[in-house]
C-alpha cells in the first residue's frame, strides 16, 4: 500500500511516521460487527499519510482522543470513512496534501 497523502512539515522530514486515515482499529472493529461488509471497506478505506512525530502525537488515539469520529466512523458507510478521518487532522489544524505535490516542492521524486 503507498501512502498517498502527507503534511508539509512530514514531507520535510526524515523521521516522518505512517499514519492509517481510518485507523486498523475502526476497520477490525467494522469487520467484527459485521464480516460481510469487508470488500466494501478494502481498499477504499485503506488510505495511508505521513505525518511528524510531533503531530502523531498531537492526533492521538481515536477512539480516546476524538470518540465521535470512533463513533460516526462505527456506523457511517464505507463510503465515507475517509473524510470522516480527514477531520481527525482538520481538528488538529493539520493540513495533508497529496505525496506526489509535496514531493516535488521538497524536491524528491514520487515512485
Amino acid at each position: 500500500m503507498q501512502v498517498a497523502l502527507t503534511t508539509e512539515a512530514a514531507a520535510l522530514d526524515v523521521f516522518r511516521q505512517t499514519e492509517h486515515v481510518v485507523p486498523v482499529r475502526v476497520l477490525v472493529d467494522r469487520i467484527l460487527m459485521e464480516p460481510r461488509d469487508i470488500e466494501g471497506l478494502f481498499p477504499e478505506c485503506v488510505v495511508l499519510a505521513h505525518v511528524t512525530r510531533d503531530e502523531h502525537r498531537q492526533l492521538g488515539p481515536l477512539w480516546r482522543d476524538h470518540p465521535e469520529l470512533y463513533e460516526a466512523m462505527l456506523s457511517a458507510p464505507p463510503q465515507e470513512l475517509v473524510e470522516i478521518g480527514l477531520r481527525r487532522y482538520t481538528k488538529r489544524s493539520l493540513t495533508l496534501r497529496s505525496r506526489a505535490r509535496a514531493d516535488a516542492v521538497a524536491g524528491r521524486r514520487h515512485d
